[in-house]
């Protein structure tokens, strides 16, 4: 175009793919059980050039969470504390930037201990005295206390 009008089309066509930025991923979920590494996975959702995933771990209590890269769908996080919470999220990204987090993951390895055992009362009728052994054996979380 120019002050006396415009040009014919141009007979060249070039097929463009415009990228957009990635859609939320799903939840991530927890394969397998049971204590030590635990492996983190979610659905392959990314597509477009430079496709990959930031994988935020947030544990109760850190100052600062840990942003990993990953490639593929799944993560395997070995240095895990027992009886602490973490929380994942997963934000899809390609060259266009970073998508929505997904929804949370929580975690948290340990067990529930056994019920105390040798539960004795003693006293007048109105007053009286309880006891009972502690929890022994092999409990990952301590024992913060008891309900009675």
């Amino acid at each position: 175009m120019n002050c006396c009008g415009w040009s014919q089309y141009s007979p060249e066509t070039a097929n463009v793919v415009v990228q957009t930025l990635p859609t939320r991923v799903s939840t991530p979920t927890r394969i397998g059980s049971g204590l030590g590494p635990v492996t983190i996975q979610w659905p392959s959702e990314c597509v477009g050039n430079g496709c990959h995933y930031k994988l935020t771990i947030t544990e109760e209590g850190a100052t600062q969470p840990i942003v990993e890269t990953v490639q593929g769908n799944q993560y395997i996080h070995e240095a895990r504390k027992p009886c602490t919470r973490y929380t994942y999220t997963v934000t899809a990204a390609n060259e266009c930037g970073l998508g929505p987090h997904s929804g949370p993951l929580h975690l948290t390895d340990g067990s529930r201990p056994s019920a105390p055992l040798c539960l004795q009362t003693r006293g007048p009728s109105c007053s009286i005295q309880i006891t009972w052994e502690e929890v022994r054996g092999e409990v990952l979380c301590p024992i913060s206390g008891y309900e009675v």
